[in-house]
């Protein structure tokens, strides 16, 4: 497997710290707009910059015991 770009990876760090830090400017910061996310079935599509929230994550994150992604 070729090795993964710095770029790449710095991206991924950025994410990574900002989504496990629940810093919603910072998980904008890394994303690409419009942005799609599949997970749990379900389609969702951030249009913009700041339609990404955290809004009611915690809660749904502890009920399923998630703390961090690494």
């Amino acid at each position: 497997m070729p090795p993964i770009p710095e770029s790449a990876e710095g991206a991924l760090d950025a994410f990574m710290t900002a989504f496990n830090g629940r810093d919603a400017a910072g998980v904008n910061d890394a994303f690409n707009f419009p942005h799609v996310r599949l997970a749990s079935g379900t389609v969702t599509i951030f249009e913009k910059r700041g339609d990404f929230t955290f809004e009611g994550f915690d809660s749904r994150t502890k009920a399923d015991g998630w703390h961090h992604s690494a």
